[in-house]
């Protein structure tokens, strides 16, 4: 066998699989879900990086300036911050 048959056939095996990932991501653009459905050419379901990695809208924030019906105040104690030893010898 050549070697640049061999290239050949893992570049062919690569372009396929990444047309079978842009069908798929195209087919299931409308979705809300990073994930896709099962792709059974491919054997799994596909991250969709572009939805994943998106800024999210915050909810909105709510008052805060009083404490919820049947919640505690935050007492002072709870705000004490703890210290880390330093390790370094």
């Amino acid at each position: 066998m050549f070697p640049e048959a061999l290239l050949l056939h893992y570049m062919d095996d690569l372009d396929s699989k990444m047309e079978a990932m842009r069908a798929q991501f195209e087919r299931e653009a409308d979705l809300e879900s990073s994930w896709t459905s099962y792709n059974a050419s491919l054997g799994r379901p596909l991250l969709n990086s572009a939805k994943f990695l998106s800024p999210k809208p915050l909810p909105a924030p709510a008052d805060s300036s009083s404490p919820a019906e049947g919640e505690p105040e935050p007492s002072s104690e709870l705000r004490e911050e703890t210290t880390v030893p330093d390790l370094k010898p």
